[in-house]
């Protein structure tokens, strides 16, 4: 649209300028009009003034010629003269009045030829004025129809905006019910993970204990997980003792080697699954560092924080080992790295490796 406006002041523009000089050679040629008109009356005035003078000569003439032959007289030389001298002026005066009566028929012509210029170029410029008129009639119109279609177009872009706006917000509000379906979803399926790895936990805990039970009603010397022969001095190292453990919570005690060979072969014959045992008689234990007790008032031995059988205690040495408590994460990084100590840490509430 505002191309189509802008393409219309070069038009515009023009007509000013063909009004202006229309203006301008009207003024002219009406000056033109004036001024021949004036010089048109002094031609008429001068051709009847001539005339008159002629008339007049030529009446003068005949008179005297008509007086003389009724009166018989002959003018004399002096007379002849003093004709001649007045004929001589009036002839004079007679050019004078003829050249200037050439100067104005010149100049009348030169003013008919400049008046029919302007005439030819003001017929132009009305021709162009018109012309320049019926563009602006059709770019006014066509200004009009390109106004309407522009307005058109915003309103339905405007309409176009809202339906997309509309169509986000409808996909913003789907994708967050998506989202909290899909998080409703997840926390159900994890909850179903949960309790199928419960119930399978606790499949899998029951017929450990029936095994362990059959064994210790077939098998004398057996003397039970590692779990059941210990427990946390106190509720804090709960956590602690379950990560000191580790791998060996399940372990089954034995007192002997030979009792462990005949654990696994019945497990073997009854297809019981497999276990860890530990025989109490041929256990590799490595020794305690007895310099470890008391270093930090925060830290202390693993196997000091439980309660157990002391005919157990080969079993406990052998999954406890060196590895110790500490209070907090300070105290491991104290115990480890200022003081150098090569021990595995467990802190109360995680591991410290």
């Amino acid at each position: 649209m505002e191309e189509k406006a802008t393409s219309m002041v070069p038009v515009e523009e023009k007509i000013k300028v063909i009004n202006s000089n229309e203006k301008q050679r009207l003024a002219r040629q009406k000056e033109i009009l004036t001024d021949f008109t004036r010089q048109e009356a002094a031609v008429s005035q001068l051709k009847q003034d001539i005339s008159n003078i002629d008339k007049a000569v030529e009446q003068f003439e005949e008179q005297q010629q008509h007086s003389s032959r009724e009166s018989g007289i002959s003018l004399s030389e002096a007379d002849l003269q003093e004709y001649s001298r007045l004929k001589e002026i009036f002839n004079r005066q007679a050019a004078k009045e003829n050249g200037r009566l050439d100067n104005l028929l010149r100049q009348k012509r030169t003013d008919e030829d400049s008046l029919s210029t302007f005439r030819s170029k003001i017929d132009e410029y009305r021709k162009q004025k018109a012309r320049l008129e019926e563009e602006i009639v059709d770019l006014t119109a066509r200004h009009d129809q390109t106004s309407a279609r522009i307005n058109h177009d915003l309103q339905d872009l405007a309409s176009k905006k809202q339906q997309l706006n509309d169509i986000v917000s409808e996909r913003l509000q789907q994708m967050a019910e998506e989202q909290e379906i899909n998080e409703k979803l997840q926390k159900c399926v994890n909850e179903l993970i949960d309790v199928n790895a419960d119930r399978r936990e606790s499949e899998r805990e029951l017929r450990l204990k029936e095994t362990i039970s059959s064994l210790k009603r077939l098998i004398p010397g057996v003397r039970g997980r590692v779990s059941d022969l210990c427990k946390p001095k106190q509720r804090k190292y709960e956590t602690a003792m379950i990560t000191v453990l580790g791998r060996n919570i399940d372990a089954v005690v034995v007192d002997t080697q030979k009792t462990a060979s005949d654990c696994i072969t019945y497990l073997r014959e009854q297809r019981a699954g497999i276990s860890t045992f530990i025989p109490l008689d041929s256990v590799i234990i490595k020794p305690i560092s007895t310099s470890l007790r008391g270093m930090h008032k925060q830290m202390r031995l693993a196997i000091d924080t439980i309660d157990f059988d002391p005919s157990n205690e080969r079993a406990m040495q052998y999954v406890c080992g060196n590895s110790v408590v500490c209070d907090d994460l300070d105290v491991a990084k104290y115990i480890r790295w200022d003081r150098g100590i090569d021990a595995k840490g467990k802190m109360k509430y995680k591991d410290l490796y």
